[in-house]
């Protein structure tokens, strides 16, 4: 009965159309049952409604591919970030291989809502705003990439501006923190202090240096003051032995032998030696020589203890040539050898444009590819479901103001009957009202027509 039934379908037109349908969805069911999960899985990153891509086989291998460009972007963005993260952060590797692949999923995330929001669209404005949001995305890919590709040569520059550093930072700390110790001038010492490249010791010279100077001085005016001295006394001396020996000249007599003027000069000379004070001054400058000497014993001594701490102090403040190499330094290096060498410049760029387009693959994909069957369709299908949905809003609608005008009849109804009711009382109560009247009438009548019949 069956195959009578197919056949009598197939007989006609109609039935002939019916039978090629069938055949064709059968042959869809079988081909996609066919296929491989994985490559469903690529089409899934790509935003792909398999119900609707059913319908076109042909566009299976595109959508896959353009899924495997998603996944390939995914994998070098979790690349990237395993090689951010061993530069920052000292964890396990199970530990960075799981936010490595979280990193990666994100991406491919942000990747599959780009690509299916262009589905059965020709891009227009927001086409833009999904490119720039790829290059961001690119950038970030790219960066750590880079110096992991220039790691080798990145590391050798790092080692080289490490010991450039290095000895710049001891020349300025020795030029800062002089040995022996010198005193700065005033803005010299201000900017060393600003920079920070003054050393703090416990035992500074300068104590000993200020109290050298101070002795050296002290000495130097009281031997001014002594020689001042002597040669007053020698000049008095030389007066009175030119007047006792009858010398001529300014202030002399003329007359030789001891006389008045011969002991005058010699008690002159005699008194401002004895008040001269020149002994005691030459017993201080004899005290400061042997000062002087102990202070430039002590000062040699402590220019060896005070360039012992100031090699200790610049030794502490210099930076080390070892240890681990931050991404800042990797990148600051970068620069370096981009500005020194041609081929590294133009290699870090290309390879940064290159990165940046393998992550804009997607989109630019899409934008480039024409409206292809699976777009028309899928738009087709948005059309279809907005026609739908506003169908099925009108009918719900439609069925919201039904039970809203049934409601409302029903209490227009009950409004209605409980006026009515409310009327019934009224001519009841009006009724009951007037034949109460009538009876009190008619017994005040017969009262009346009594009292008159009486009387």
């Amino acid at each position: 009965m069956a195959v009578h039934t197919e056949a009598a379908a197939s007989a006609s037109p109609e039935g002939s159309d019916w039978a090629a349908t069938r055949a064709f969805a059968r042959h869809v069911r079988r081909s996609a049952s066919r296929e491989k999960r994985v490559w469903r899985w690529l089409r899934t990153l790509a935003g792909v409604n398999e119900d609707v891509l059913d319908h076109f086989p042909e566009e299976r291998a595109r959508y896959t591919r353009l899924g495997a460009i998603v996944l390939n972007t995914g994998l070098l963005a979790g690349l990237s970030m395993l090689a951010a993260l061993t530069k920052f952060v000292d964890a396990p590797w199970a530990l960075l291989l799981l936010v490595a692949a979280f990193w990666s999923w994100v991406i491919m995330c942000i990747d599959t809502w780009l690509l299916s929001s262009t589905h059965g669209t020709n891009g227009g404005a927001a086409f833009w705003v999904r490119l720039m949001l790829s290059v961001v995305i690119g950038l970030a890919i790219a960066e750590p990439l880079l110096l992991k590709v220039f790691e080798p040569a990145i590391h050798r520059q790092v080692a080289a501006d490490r010991v450039e550093e290095r000895a710049n930072k001891e020349s300025d700390l020795r030029s800062c923190n002089p040995v022996p110790y010198t005193k700065l001038s005033d803005p010299e010492s201000a900017r060393c202090a600003d920079d920070g490249l003054l050393i703090s010791v416990r035992t500074a010279p300068a104590t000993l240096e200020h109290a050298l100077q101070e002795a050296k001085g002290q000495s130097k005016l009281l031997q001014s003051q002594i020689d001042d001295t002597d040669g007053r006394i020698a000049a008095a001396e030389d007066l009175a032995r030119r007047e006792c020996n009858g010398q001529t000249g300014s202030g002399l007599s003329g007359r030789a032998g001891v006389g008045p003027n011969c002991r005058r000069d010699r008690a002159v000379a005699d008194r401002l030696r004895r008040t001269s004070g020149n002994r005691q001054r030459q017993k201080d400058v004899t005290a400061l020589q042997a000062k002087i000497v102990d202070l430039q014993s002590q000062l040699k001594a402590g220019n060896g203890s005070y360039a012992a701490q100031i090699d200790a102090g610049i030794k502490a403040k210099l930076p080390s040539e070892a240890g681990p190499i931050g991404i800042l330094e990797e990148d600051k290096a970068l620069g370096n050898l981009s500005a020194t060498s041609l081929f590294v410049f133009v290699g870090q760029w290309l390879l940064r444009i290159l990165l940046i387009i393998i992550d804009c693959l997607p989109v630019l994909t899409k934008k480039l590819s024409p409206m292809t069957a699976y777009d028309a369709a899928v738009a087709r299908q948005l059309v279809t479901d907005d026609v739908l949905h506003a169908a099925k809003d009108d009918l719900k609608r439609q069925r919201d103001l039904a039970v809203t005008n049934v409601e409302r009849a029903r209490v227009r109804k009950e409004e209605d009957d409980g006026l009515r009711a409310i009327e019934e009382q009224d001519e009841a109560d009006r009724h009951r009202r007037e034949e109460e009247l009538n009876h009190r009438i008619d017994a005040l009548a017969a009262d009346l027509r009594n009292r008159a019949t009486t009387a």
